[in-house]
């Protein structure tokens, strides 16, 4: 069984090529990743929480997008399990 996961896997030629539904699965848990990266940025500055507008905190976000995309665009073995929902276990 494990063979067969595995060859399939093989058959993935990046994120761009994934069925529409995993596709949409994987853009939430980005974004959702990118939300708390953001968050966590924003705690750990040295600005107070309410000094940040709603266009600094979307920029921090969708740079944070971009940062855990390209994250899961070089590892193909995280991405497969993050389209499965088993990728908060790494």
């Amino acid at each position: 069984m494990i063979k067969k996961v595995f060859s399939s896997l093989k058959g993935l030629q990046g994120i761009d090529n994934l069925p529409y539904e995993v596709r949409e699965k994987l853009d939430e848990h980005i974004r959702n990743k990118a939300v708390d990266r953001a968050e966590e940025k924003i705690l750990l500055s040295s600005k107070e929480k309410e000094s940040f507008s709603e266009d600094d905190k979307q920029k921090l976000i969708a740079n944070c997008e971009s940062e855990v995309y390209e994250e899961y665009k070089s590892g193909g073995l995280k991405l497969v399990l993050a389209a499965l929902g088993i990728g908060y276990f790494i």
